[in-house]
């Protein structure tokens, strides 16, 4: 028996926001300043990775938590 998946479209944008949103902030902010200070590359690379992974789930679940307080009327019509 094949079920089907309902695959929500916040949970994606969601994703896809907080991702570019700490790319962004993180390459145009803080690594022309780790430049700047003269930070070698594999700790700039270090500092940029660990930094976009982490905001990005910070805004991801500042989003999810937005998303949580308005739900979608269609997801549960009125019977």
């Amino acid at each position: 028996m094949i079920h089907k998946t309902e695959i929500d479209l916040r949970d994606i944008s969601r994703v896809v926001m907080s991702g570019t949103a700490s790319y962004l902030a993180v390459h145009y902010f803080l690594l022309p300043q780790l430049v700047h200070w003269g930070v070698s590359f594999p700790t700039y690379f270090y500092i940029g990775v660990v930094v976009t992974g982490g905001l990005a789930v910070v805004i991801n679940l500042l989003f999810q938590a937005r998303d949580k307080a308005a739900p979608r009327p269609d997801l549960h019509p009125a019977e």
